[in-house]
């Protein structure tokens, strides 16, 4: 019985251990992801302003 609860207890703490990097990369593709899209949003309004200011001859 005893070695069943600690069998259960070990099996626990690497599910959790497992979830808990599993949302540590969840978290860095978040993070990876913001910075992409803040980089394509600031390039596009670079070429926005560019646009604004060119002058037709």
């Amino acid at each position: 019985m005893r070695s069943q609860l600690a069998s259960a207890l070990e099996k626990t703490r690497r599910y959790e251990l497992e979830q808990h990097h599993f949302q540590e990369m969840v978290l860095k593709g978040m993070k990876d992801m913001h910075y992409q899209l803040r980089c394509i949003r600031d390039l596009c309004q670079s070429f926005a302003i560019m646009d604004s200011q060119s002058v037709e001859v």
